[in-house]
């Protein structure tokens, strides 16, 4: 999968996408610099800025004019500076917010062949692949807070991908965001807190993690 093969942490060039077929313009997402939405003015409260990230969820969920906000919001969830705890208010956003367009059918392939429907499909699963290989590194990489943080929002996208695609429940299981989840814990690499968090509150209580985690390690 194309997530899976992202460097870890590299800033791409994400091309805004256009969700009005009737117009040529894009929608232009909010600013976040240093801290400061919109680029200037005061710096916000934490309070302040966590409640620009409810709004920007809000917002996407209204209209997909306003998808061009993920991007924000990944930018936001990337940042290194964790104190004020807006990376993780980001990451939750993103989370519910990929569970509905997954729920919703947006991050299904579309049958109509029409340009436009196309164009948004594929955009909007780049920037699924963007959030969950942030969250796989964070996974990875992260310290113990992030580890737990990424591994529970990582599970509940595979709960929305195996809900939504019950006739394909296995082919999920076995090379989706799950499989991708298995892997990462078993490489070689500082992870035995949250593999222990894995098997105790998933593997051991779960059946079908249990049998898939399996399927995917033989």
């Amino acid at each position: 999968m194309a997530a899976e093969h992202a460097v870890a942490g590299a800033k791409r060039k994400r091309t805004p996408i256009d969700t009005n077929s009737n117009s040529k313009s894009t929608v232009t997402q909010s600013q976040y610099s240093n801290g400061k939405l919109n680029g200037n003015g005061p710096r916000p409260s934490a309070g302040s800025r966590k409640a620009d990230i409810s709004s920007l969820e809000t917002k996407i969920a209204e209209s997909r004019k306003h998808y061009n906000e993920l991007i924000t919001l990944i930018d936001i969830a990337r940042r290194e500076d964790r104190t004020d705890g807006t990376d993780t208010a980001a990451s939750v956003a993103l989370c519910r917010t990929f569970c509905r367009l997954i729920a919703n059918g947006s991050l299904t392939e579309p049958k109509s062949v029409e340009d436009a429907e196309t164009v948004i499909f594929g955009w909007l699963k780049e920037r699924y692949g963007e959030y969950r290989q942030l969250m796989i590194d964070n996974l990875r990489d992260g310290d113990s807070s992030q580890q737990y943080e990424a591994l529970t929002l990582l599970l509940r996208l595979v709960k929305a991908e195996i809900s939504h695609h019950k006739s394909e429940q296995g082919r999920f299981w076995r090379s989706g965001t799950f499989a991708t989840i298995v892997q990462t814990l078993l490489a070689p690499s500082k992870l035995d807190n949250a593999l222990e968090e894995f098997t105790r509150s998933y593997l051991n209580v779960y059946r079908d993690v249990r049998f898939y985690t399996f399927s995917v390690v033989a």
